[in-house]
């Protein structure tokens, strides 16, 4: 064997990230389902953790993207920050059983508040 053949493939860092944010998501699901099962926690749609998976993965974009940008808070990051809050916010109103009547005003403070950080957020 030649000396190429026995060096491994570089990694792309995409590839990590994004193998990390799977395992990250789909521990704290499980987690959340053993305590969930023992009854150390009540939880009304267990299958709303589901929701967190994307929350997770839009939460590490933004992170990349501020990074890739040279730790400067762009619009794409504010992008998938905000993607990431109305993610999280849809999963825990499922999860703690939540009233969507009584609580729809957060979606409207989440919509401000993505206004804002797209606002504040610079152009690439």
């Amino acid at each position: 064997m030649s000396e190429a053949e026995l060096k491994p493939e570089p990694r792309h860092e995409g590839s990590a990230i994004s193998a990390i944010t799977w395992g990250i998501a789909v521990t704290l699901v499980g987690v959340v389902l053993l305590l969930s099962t023992s009854g150390a926690l009540k939880l009304g749609h267990w299958w709303a953790l589901l929701i967190f998976i994307p929350a997770v993965g839009s939460f590490v974009e933004a992170f990349l993207r501020f990074q890739h940008a040279g730790n400067r808070f762009t619009r794409q990051a504010a992008a998938g920050l905000s993607g990431g809050l109305f993610l999280t916010a849809v999963a825990v109103m499922f999860l703690l059983g939540l009233d969507w009547g009584r609580y729809w005003g957060i979606f409207i403070v989440l919509a401000g508040l993505s206004t804002i950080l797209s606002a504040v957020g610079r152009r690439d």
